[in-house]
């Protein structure tokens, strides 16, 4: 059975997952939608559900990027959880993909790890590549926590050819199943995590702490050092005209 063909086991496989979870009751498993996102969203939505789609044509990510995956060769998924405080959940998603990811490049001899706030990237020595995103979104008292993996080799057009691969492009052999599966179990314990905890697990897996960094903020281009970096208040940058303290919320991080 070859990977597209595998998402007609899923469900069973991750309804096994989630029954001995707390935080999570219940799996929608789609061949093909726009957007799990907006599934999540508009079927119900109910705390405790996880969407994903074997196939998505109209992902997104922060400020309306784009995640693209018509192809079907990545993990397009979403996990409804009781509303809370944006950053905190965008750190939570972030640190499960870390926690999942980085152990199976590093088997491969490589560095990886988080950019925050919300991108996963696997450095290597022809640069840096975008492995996975995390994107949240909030309303009605619920929040859909989005998290995009390219997993299975594709040819990427245009600008995506420098900046994206995936895991099967630095050969790490893993099907969408199983990584899906992994995630499911990472988020829940990372919801757990206090916020102490959280930034200490965050910190491990930063990529971007003492480095020089270009970055627009509510509309103004700054370039700075990070001198400190805390997952849920932010960043203090350290600039030719003195510190400043960023926050997630309206942030692009350009350069780094």
């Amino acid at each position: 059975m070859n990977d597209f063909e595998e998402h007609r086991t899923w469900p069973d496989v991750l309804e096994s997952v989630v029954e001995v979870l707390v935080g999570f009751d219940r799996v929608v498993v789609l061949e093909e939608t726009a957007s799990t996102q907006d599934f999540a969203r508009q079927d119900g939505p109910h705390p405790g559900t996880v969407v994903v789609a074997s196939r998505q044509t109209a992902g997104r990510g922060r400020h309306g990027r784009v995640w693209s995956d018509e192809v079907g060769a990545g993990v397009a998924m979403s996990l409804v959880v009781p509303a809370g405080c944006t950053r905190r959940l965008c750190a939570q998603a972030a640190v499960a993909v870390a926690q999942v990811l980085v152990p199976m490049f590093a088997a491969h001899g490589l560095h990886s790890g988080i950019k925050w706030p919300n991108d996963f990237y696997v450095v290597t020595p022809n640069g840096r590549q975008k492995i996975a995103g995390v994107l949240i979104e909030q309303a009605d008292g619920v929040a859909v926590v989005g998290i995009g993996v390219n997993v299975l080799k594709r040819n990427w057009s245009g600008e995506l050819s420098s900046i994206a691969s995936s895991l099967a492009d630095h050969g790490i052999e893993a099907t969408r199943l199983e990584i899906q599966r992994r995630l499911i179990v990472a988020f829940e314990e990372a919801l757990r995590l206090d916020d102490a905890e959280l930034s200490r697990i965050f910190r491990d897996f930063d990529l971007i702490a003492g480095s020089t960094v270009i970055l627009d903020h509510e509309g103004c281009r700054l370039k700075g050092r990070v001198k400190s970096l805390d997952p849920v208040n932010g960043l203090l940058l350290e600039t030719d005209s003195g510190e400043k303290s960023i926050d997630s919320d309206r942030v692009h991080l350009i350069d780094w």
